[in-house]
């Protein structure tokens, strides 16, 4: 048995560091570093509430495990990759795939947000999304104000799955699915399909959101601006999508600068 499963018949006094630290090498070599990262706060988190709730009086095992360095994905989606990805995305059969991507894409909403989204949560009226602070990463309320675009997607789709139910009772979730959670889970195979198709390698879903706080980014929005867009909690996050786009901002400013030079230099 691999990761913790293996200290399911254990006590927590059981758990040593050496053994904290054997699972964490484990995942990272089978899963990646990101997942054994993760698993180690998970770990961490465990003994620290154990310990809150008095079930738990010893040494919290992970304290002193070192976590792996981890470098921040820059990859987003380029300006002569769309053509292809809107090419792909429309050729697509399944529409809940291709519902799914494009408001994944456009709001720039975290995957699992977009997955559990709920009608209730929505107010077309208003062009509103409110996803609710238990389903928010740092546990408040985010209002995301819809654009012309999410708004049509969304009313095509509530006319759609209204025809598709045939008047029977729809769905609480925008994205229903058949199994345990009742909405779609992550569309791995879909989305390696429409990747395939459109040429495009190594973009992860989550990377649509990062395309999205980039583009607005290349559009002059400010930083205040894409933090309260993306939720960002800490704005670290946000600068480090910020600062690689503004890069090109950077070298358009310089062309520009350099035109003006030469332009003098032939008067």
């Amino acid at each position: 048995e691999m990761g913790f499963a293996q200290w399911k018949n254990l006590k927590l006094s059981a758990i040593t560091t050496e053994d904290a630290k054997f699972v964490h090498r484990e995942i990272g070599a089978s899963r990646g570093q990101y997942a054994a990262n993760r698993a180690l706060e998970l770990l961490r988190a465990l003994f620290n509430k154990a310990k809150e709730w008095k079930h738990y009086k010893g040494d919290n095992p992970t304290e002193t495990v070192t976590m792996y360095v981890e470098r921040s994905r820059v990859r987003i989606l380029q300006a002569d990759e769309f053509k292809r990805f809107f090419k792909a995305l429309d050729e697509e059969e399944d529409k809940d795939i291709r519902d799914f991507v494009k408001l994944s894409l456009f709001t720039g909403a975290r995957k699992t947000n977009v997955l559990s989204m709920r009608w209730a949560d929505i107010d077309l009226k208003a062009s509103l999304w409110t996803i609710p602070g238990e389903q928010s990463k740092n546990s408040e309320a985010h209002s995301i104000p819809l654009t012309s675009e999410e708004t049509r997607i969304l009313r095509e789709r509530k006319v759609w799955l209204a025809m598709k139910g045939k008047g029977q009772q729809i769905s609480p979730f925008v994205f229903p699915g058949k199994g345990k959670t009742g909405h779609l889970v992550e569309p791995k195979r879909a989305w390696r399909g429409l990747l395939e198709r459109a040429e495009i390698e190594n973009l992860h879903l989550h990377d649509l959101r990062r395309s999205m706080a980039s583009w607005m980014a290349n559009s002059g929005a400010n930083v205040a601006l894409i933090q309260s867009a993306m939720n960002h909690k800490d704005l670290k996050t946000t600068l480090t999508v910020y600062a690689h786009t503004v890069k090109d901002a950077e070298r358009n400013a310089r062309e520009k600068a350099h035109k003006l030079m030469l332009g003098h230099k032939r008067k």
